[in-house]
């Protein structure tokens, strides 16, 4: 120390013996060198996640944690973690983004007895708030209700983040052809909701007929 100040010295230090001869520079502040602080630092950087994240469901708590959470911090392990935590909450809002359509349905419904008139209403309501086009809003719609009155457990796992839109999509398609009942059974299995041998959508065999019963899927909707 030299009037006052710590200053980088080149002394011998037993325990730094063989790198002092290398030329590495060394300060000593107290028992703890620089290059340690500099050690300590660099692990203090590396966030940890809460533990059973990978488990918790969608929610606000979930969203509340991944709000304060910097990716870039944390481990290898832990950023794969954290990506299917989004995927998870991507999921369950979607899933009251339809809800939220079939509210507005149901709010039409109130006042209004032509269901084709409903539909319209419904799908220009949703069009102007999410800035989608004419035939995007009667699709997004169609299949809002479906989730609800086809395939209430489909719109379950989709808000419990068990599968993502895309699958929830695919099974929509899938049993489009079939009724009601029919459609409901054939997405109520004992496995885990979003597993591989969970949905196995049916194929129909005339495309046309995924429209059958549809006024707010029109093919000549632009």
């Amino acid at each position: 120390m030299r009037d006052g100040l710590c200053v980088p010295s080149r002394r011998a230090n037993p325990a730094r013996s063989d790198s002092t001869t290398t030329g590495v520079w060394f300060l000593s502040v107290g028992c703890c060198s620089v290059e340690r602080m500099f050690e300590m630092m660099e692990a203090e950087t590396i966030q940890v996640i809460p533990d059973g994240l990978d488990e918790m469901v969608p929610g606000p708590y979930l969203a509340a944690i991944l709000s304060a959470t910097d990716v870039a911090s944390l481990s290898g392990y832990d950023r794969v973690v954290v990506l299917r935590a989004h995927q998870r909450m991507v999921s369950h809002y979607s899933a009251q983004i339809y809800a939220d359509m079939v509210a507005i349905s149901d709010s039409v419904s109130e006042t209004e007895v032509d269901p084709e008139f409903v539909a319209e209403a419904s799908a220009a309501e949703i069009r102007v708030a999410l800035r989608l086009t004419r035939r995007t809003a009667d699709f997004e719609l169609g299949f809002a209700i479906d989730l609800r009155e086809r395939l209430p457990l489909v719109w379950e796992a989709l808000s419990a983040g068990d599968i993502d839109l895309r699958r929830a999509r695919t099974i929509e398609a899938g049993t489009a052809h079939l009724d009601v009942e029919t459609a409901t059974g054939s997405s109520s299995r004992d496995h885990r909701p979003g597993s591989p041998t969970d949905y196995r959508p049916a194929r129909s065999p005339n495309p046309t007929s995924l429209h059958r019963g549809r006024p707010w899927r029109s093919e000549t909707a632009v």
